[in-house]
């Protein structure tokens, strides 16, 4: 099952984060009056986004699989002092830690790869604006044009926590 290793539903997180842009763009095909050619190169980006997109996951959930092995093969020798036993076992677990490599719970882990995920995704918006007229482009929604203004959960006050920390987000402008 691809993406759902340890409970981690990684394709259902790519889809947030970084959905397949070029879906919505084929559904507007008739009132965007998009050309044959057009629905050809857009369909390579939508298909190409697809394949990067999958490796991403593929890697995430190996990442997960990793780790759940590596703490599961710990021989019991290896566990702290008692005295200490509390606070260090929850830290060896991913996404359980408040301190160390473990900070911030799996998705530090995990935000590399998710973030290359959500730059696979603006490249193919850059991709598209590039097949699309001008006339086109400007036909299509604000969030689609400018996907760092998307509202999403997590965000300020919402679920997630402070301004949704630890997701994926493109970086502020210079």
């Amino acid at each position: 099952n691809r993406g759902g290793a340890a409970g981690f539903d990684f394709r259902a997180i790519m889809e947030r984060i970084a959905p397949n842009p070029v879906k919505e763009l084929l559904r507007r095909r008739d009132s965007l009056k998009l050309t044959d050619l057009q629905v050809v190169r857009l369909q390579l980006i939508g298909d190409s986004l697809d394949v990067k997109n999958n490796m991403v996951i593929d890697s995430l959930t190996a990442q997960v699989k990793r780790l759940a092995d590596s703490t599961a093969g710990r021989p019991a020798s290896s566990a702290p002092p008692a005295a200490a036993a509390p606070a260090a076992r929850t830290e060896d677990r991913p996404g359980q830690g408040r301190g160390g490599p473990g900070q911030g719970g799996p998705f530090a882990a995990f935000q590399p790869m998710l973030q290359q995920g959500r730059n696979n995704y603006l490249a193919a918006i850059e991709s598209i604006k590039a097949v699309l007229t001008p006339e086109q482009w400007n036909m299509l929604p604000e969030a689609f044009r400018n996907p760092s203004l998307r509202a999403r959960p997590g965000g300020p006050g919402g679920a997630g926590g402070a301004g949704g920390a630890g997701r994926p987000q493109r970086p502020p402008a210079s």
